[in-house]
C-alpha cells in the first residue's frame, strides 16, 4: 500500500507513537513491513536490524504473530 501510494525513495523506516503502542514501518528487500509493538519496547538498532531481515513468510506461520 505504501509503495503504491507514495514515492518513498530513499525511505528506510518510520516510527509512529501512540498512547500504548508504537508502530514501526520499514522497508525490506521484498517490500514494506509494519510492526505494532508495545510502547515500552525500546526501538534499538538490533530490533531495527531484525525487522529489516526477518522472513515475513516465517512470521505468517508463527501463531505468536498476526498478519492483517
Amino acid at each position: 500500500m505504501l509503495g503504491s501510494s507514495l514515492r518513498l525513495e530513499p525511505f528506510q523506516y518510520c516510527v509512529l507513537r501512540g498512547p500504548t503502542y508504537t508502530a514501526l514501518v520499514l522497508r525490506q528487500n521484498q517490500g514494506y513491513a509494519a510492526f505494532l509493538l508495545p510502547k515500552s519496547l525500546a526501538l534499538a538498532p538490533p530490533l531495527l536490524q531484525w525487522a529489516r531481515q526477518v522472513d515475513l513468510n516465517q512470521l505468517k506461520r508463527n501463531p505468536l504473530f498476526q498478519t492483517i
